[in-house]
């Protein structure tokens, strides 16, 4: 084993640098390539649930619909996620008292080649053409309360209207902390990080992969020296001191986030979601493993987070019984305290009541039973027509649809079209989908629809052999359909 750093304040590690330059390096190719998940986030479900959360807000809030109201997606990844949103979230507006709303749904990054790649995607243009995407870069450590806009290059700061922060997997890729609780004391956890073999760059985001970890701790003797300038953090902090033997992330990066985040707009909605915990018997159970996938990732505490919220005279919501391996968090800051009861009731219906994680549990689980054919369009169905679902049953599908009825061939070649309007293809290769949905048609002798969806195949994969294969089967049912 090869020792790369000994005995380092977790905030202060190498694995953050490695973390920066993972994101930086890859851009695009770290969801496509590298295994960043992304899935549970970036689902027509998830979307229509946040899209419904933000819609609510509104409604809690008066709205000045001269201004401009900002979206804040940060770390927005593939872009796959802000293109399913906005698709409900136009929805949603266009049939209401904000349908003059001025959007302005901002995507962040620190990596240039994710703005190239968004700015060049084609299913998200028609909301940079319409003025209500744009992109900007944005780090967890920045203090400056103005942002650039790339792409429109305006200059935004402080808003008049409330704004909303959307963070899915991202308070879990930067900075924390680690403590434990010993004998009644505080004591604060250093990390040493090792490699299987040698790497000659430490910083090359490849060996993010080859990481392994211990800890020290030490005891704090002056509690009052901790976040001299963030005294709620060290508040939030030594509130963990009731944990008797405990060893515990504490979210330090999210944190500042959010001060950040409250000193550019005294009304906010934060929508985020992660892998974490939320409860206390939760935070006493964590094992402190990294979660390696190309970059990497920690739990977050979303009871840490939660008590921010309350501390500020805010409100927080969790899902119901939290599951660790992803949970929401919906919090609410004011300058004038008052209940959102629309929010409220919102994050009732569309998150704890059925939540994103359960939703993709479900998918799990039903794709290892033997399903009918309108069982698995009742599921797409309820994912709000997510493709990922539908391509995961379409084995299942086609084996099927030789037995289906004149009713579920209709139903499946309606499913088809609104599983394919939420379509957004991030990698080489994505083009199979699409091929998949016209086999389905040409199946169904549905030749005139089987090709148009080989010819948008082509359009993303090129004249590969399979696809011009079937073009010409089309073609030849087309011109000389069977007697």
């Amino acid at each position: 084993m090869e020792l790369l750093e000994k005995e380092k304040k977790l905030s202060e590690s190498l694995l953050w640098k490695l973390q920066s330059n993972a994101y930086s390096q890859f851009g695009p190719k770290a969801w496509s390539q590298k295994g960043v998940p992304f899935y549970v986030t970036s689902n027509p479900f998830t979307a229509s649930a946040y899209a419904n959360m933000v819609f609510s807000y509104l409604k809690d809030n008066p709205i000045n619909l001269q201004e401009p109201f900002y979206l804040f997606d940060l770390g927005a990844g593939t872009g796959r996620f802000a293109f399913l949103f906005l698709k409900k979230f136009k929805q949603l507006l266009n049939n209401s008292p904000f349908a003059s709303l001025k959007l302005c749904y901002i995507m962040t990054d620190l990596a240039k080649d994710n703005f190239l790649y968004w700015q060049s995607h084609p299913m998200l243009q028609c909301f940079f053409e319409e003025g209500i995407l744009d992109f900007c870069y944005y780090q967890h450590t920045k203090n400056d309360l103005r942002f650039k806009l790339e792409y429109s290059q305006k200059w935004i700061d402080q808003p008049f209207n409330p704004i909303a922060i959307i963070a899915n997997y991202f308070f879990d890729t930067i900075p924390q902390d680690l403590y434990r609780v010993h004998n009644g004391r505080l004591e604060e956890g250093f990390v040493s990080l090792f490699t299987s073999k040698k790497w000659p760059d430490h910083q090359n985001p490849e060996l993010i992969n080859d990481l392994s970890w211990s800890f020290t701790f030490t005891e704090v003797d002056h509690t009052d020296c901790l976040f001299l300038n963030a005294p709620q953090h060290r508040q939030l902090l030594l509130s963990y001191q009731q944990l008797e033997n405990a060893t515990f992330l504490f979210p330090s990066g999210a944190l500042y986030v959010l001060d950040f985040f409250k000193r550019f707009s005294k009304n906010l909605l934060l929508l985020a979601g992660d892998q974490g915990v939320a409860t206390l018997p939760q935070i006493k159970m964590w094992d402190p493993k990294l979660a390696l996938h190309g970059s990497f990732s920690l739990p977050v505490s979303y009871y840490t987070l939660s008590e921010y919220f309350s501390l500020n005279l805010g409100e927080a919501f969790l899902t119901q019984l939290p599951d660790p391996a992803f949970i929401v968090i919906a919090g609410v800051l004011n300058q004038d305290p008052h209940f959102h009861y629309e929010t409220q009731a919102a994050f009732q219906n569309v998150m704890k009541d059925f939540d994103p994680q359960e939703y993709w549990r479900l998918g799990i689980e039903l794709e290892k039973s033997s399903l009918s054919l309108e069982a698995i369009l009742l599921l797409v169905k309820l994912g709000r027509f997510d493709p990922m679902i539908f391509h995961s049953f379409f084995a299942t599908i086609r084996k099927e649809l030789p037995f289906a009825t004149n009713e579920i061939k209709d139903k499946l070649s309606f499913t088809i079209r609104q599983v394919e309007e939420n379509f957004f293809p991030i990698a080489d290769g994505d083009g199979g989908f699409l091929a998949n949905l016209g086999v389905l048609f040409f199946d169904m002798t549905l030749y005139e629809e089987a090709l148009l969806f080989f010819e948008k195949a082509k359009a993303l994969e090129g004249e590969k052999a399979y696809l011009m294969s079937n073009i010409h089967h089309c073609w030849k049912m087309i011109n000389n359909p069977p007697s």
